[in-house]
């Protein structure tokens, strides 16, 4: 009997990519995570060697333009190619920008989306409302576009459920950015129930989900609610 082997799904790879980034001491982006991902052919063994390449060429630290030409000239993607934030890498954009971007992740996910006003939003930055039986509802959103090196801190956690125990109709929390949490804001996010997505598992999403302008027309979806 012949066994077949399935390859990893997108998801898995990226996953798996910024497990292999880190124990090769790289600082890798969302956007490059996801690029690693797919250009693996779907192998985790084709995953390592990647990552090991791009460690090698760079000094710890790689950008989405450098991780771009590296497998341009490996010829295992065109130049250019994958996740597309308006020729942007996300270190690039600013907070507003990156809010935009995140609508436009939710969009590809099913959600209407919200940006609040710039000022007196209470912490929350996007209102998305998912029409779904069981999982649906209303979110609440908060962005932090940080450099890598740049951790949420527990005061922002904080602010940010002060704003959810303010509304009563939201179902859930999320705060997101592009570096990570520290131990503190872990913490207090998981008593309270808040979710947390740092960098790592903002490529996954990005990984699954694809090009955003190529399937989301515009960068927000008004809605009310």
């Amino acid at each position: 009997m012949k066994l077949t082997v399935e390859n990893y799904s997108i998801p898995e790879l990226a996953q798996i990519a910024g497990q292999i980034a880190a124990s090769n001491r790289l600082n890798v982006t969302p956007n490059t995570i996801s690029l690693i991902a797919r250009a693996s052919d779907g192998k985790p063994r084709h995953l390592e060697v990647l990552v090991r390449q791009l460690a090698k060429a760079g000094t710890g630290e790689l950008s989405d333009r450098d991780a771009e030409d590296a497998l341009s000239a490996l010829g295992l993607m065109n130049p250019r190619a994958g996740i597309n934030t308006q020729s942007k890498s996300l270190d690039s954009l600013s907070g507003i920008e990156f809010e935009e971007f995140i609508t436009q992740l939710l969009g590809v996910m099913g959600f209407r989306t919200q940006i609040t006003k710039a000022s007196g939003d209470g912490g929350v930055d996007i209102v998305a409302f998912l029409d779904k039986p069981i999982i649906g509802g209303r979110y609440l959103l908060q962005c932090k576009r940080l450099a890598s090196d740049s951790l949420v801190e527990p005061p922002r956690s904080r602010e940010f459920y002060g704003a959810l125990t303010a509304d009563r109709k939201a179902s859930k929390g999320i705060l997101i950015t592009t570096s990570g949490f520290t131990i503190q804001a872990k913490e207090f996010a998981g008593e309270v129930g808040i979710e947390l997505i740092d960098g790592q598992q903002l490529g996954i999403l990005l990984a699954e989900y694809g090009n955003l302008e190529e399937e989301q027309g515009g960068p927000a979806t008004n809605a009310q609610g």
